[in-house]
Formats: structure tokens, sequence, C-alpha cells
């Protein structure tokens, strides 16, 4: 069951136009004068889609390889069994670091676990066991990544 306002044929459309307009040219204004934030935001989304495609790629590589649906399994509890298991330990781990190193170092530290995969493939050949301790590896890079990110975030937008 529906409710509707009664029209007494005051619209109150522009009246939420301009508020919304205000809101964002507000918005705007704020991410501006945060210095850090353009850096911060294009260097997450960088990393967020570098993420991505490694997860996407790495269940493609398993599934044409083996074609065993039983073995994109084990991926992806690898790759979720990092946040369970050190997720809280992570976020002590940050408060108690330079957020901004331990952002660099883990998306360095993934870059350079991950091209572990093609030099291997292509002097050993195909091994889902490597391929799950990458992404175990990947996966606590990234456990700690998540936590330092939106600290800094947060940081970044403190009301003083």
């Amino acid at each position: 069951m529906t409710f509707h306002k009664p029209n007494d044929g005051v619209s109150s459309k522009g009246k939420n136009d301009k508020r919304k307009l205000s809101v964002r040219s507000h918005s705007a204004q704020l991410l501006n004068q945060k210095r850090g934030f353009l850096p911060l935001f294009a260097g997450d989304v960088v990393s967020t889609s570098g993420f991505a495609v490694f997860l996407a790629a790495i269940n493609y590589l398993v599934y044409t390889t083996t074609h065993s649906a039983l073995s994109i399994t084990y991926v992806g509890i690898a790759s979720f069994l990092p946040t369970i298991l050190i997720g809280l330990f992570a976020g002590a781990f940050v408060d108690r670091s330079n957020r901004r190193r331990v952002m660099i170092a883990c998306d360095l530290s993934r870059a350079l676990v991950v091209t572990v995969i093609p030099i291997w493939m292509i002097f050993k050949g195909f091994d889902l066991a490597l391929i799950i301790a990458v992404t175990i590896v990947v996966n606590v890079f990234s456990t700690i990544f998540r936590p330092a990110a939106r600290a800094i975030c947060l940081e970044l937008f403190a009301v003083n």
C-alpha cells in the first residue's frame, strides 16, 4: 500500500534540484581542498582494478587448464581464507604502522608475487598448488591493504 502526498499545486522538484546542486558543488569543493585525495583515489582505482583482473585471470587460467570446478573452488577458498584468518590482526597492524608505506609495500608485493605465475608457467608449466599459494599470498597483502586505505581516507576527511 502506498500513500501519496496531496499535490497542492506547488512543485518541490525545483527545490530538490537546487539542493542537489549545492551538495554536489560543496562536495567538489571539499575534494579540491583535500590535497591527497586524487592521488589516493587514482591509486586505489588502479590497485582494485588490477586485483579484480588478477582474480578473473586466475579463475580463467585454472578452468581452461584443468576443466575442473573443484580446482576453481580451491582458488576461491584461497582468495577469502586470508581475510578470515588475519583480517582482525591486519587492522591492528595498520594502526601501528605508517599507512602510506603499508599501502605502497602491499601493492608492490602483490605485483611481484603475481609475476611468479607467468615465469613459472614458462619454465615449469601449470601448477595448481603454486597458483593457490600465490592467491593466498596476494590476498594476505590485500587484507592488509584494505584497512590502510580506509584509515587514510578517514584521516584525509577527518573533521577537526
